[in-house]
């Protein structure tokens, strides 16, 4: 019961380089269509499964309607409506990753079709620590140190300056400083 004619589900995960756009369609896609509860299923997949107290306010006019149910929906495991929600969260993930390299991360789930322990093995996956280390060396080692505009032929200035962009974008993101020159 999508709310939206244009909430369409996520696209084929395939290619690594393209995960936050296909997590990015996830979400909007679980923030779209109404679970059991009367909630997005977004609910499903919240960073913290406790609902907040009465005296957590995120300020003046905030939060919406949705956000609000999406924060205080419960996660009762022992109700059939939730198992209903996770499972439906597991038949989105299974459909976006299965054919790809990502379905393994997200097929022990499929025996319980439990759609928040899927989603959240697809974020270590792509932002857990290794991951995040490995993104922040690539982007101070591998990228900033060779790019050298003066010497390198056929190589557009605008070009040279996205991917300054995108390695300081990604060490922000992640909080990470500059590395030094050896």
């Amino acid at each position: 019961m999508a709310r939206a004619k244009d909430n369409t589900t996520p696209e084929k995960l395939t290619q690594q380089n393209r995960f936050k756009k296909h997590l990015d369609q996830l979400d909007s896609y679980l923030e779209g269509t109404v679970g059991t509860f009367g909630a997005p299923l977004a609910y499903i997949t919240r960073e913290e499964v406790a609902t907040p107290t009465a005296m957590d306010d995120p300020g003046p006019g905030l939060p919406t309607p949705d956000q609000e149910l999406i924060r205080r929906t419960r996660h009762d495991r022992s109700d059939p409506a939730f198992r209903d929600d996770l499972a439906r969260v597991w038949k989105v993930i299974k459909d976006m990753t299965l054919g790809g390299p990502f379905y393994a991360h997200v097929q022990p789930y499929n025996a319980t079709q439990d759609g928040r322990k899927a989603y959240n093995a697809l974020c270590i996956q792509m932002y857990g620590k290794a991951a995040v280390e490995l993104i922040c060396m690539n982007a101070n080692t591998n990228k900033l140190s060779k790019l050298d505009f003066q010497n390198k032929r056929n190589y557009p200035f605008n070009t040279f300056l996205s991917d300054i962009r995108n390695c300081f974008t990604q060490l922000e993101i992640h909080n990470r400083p500059l590395a030094e020159s050896p």
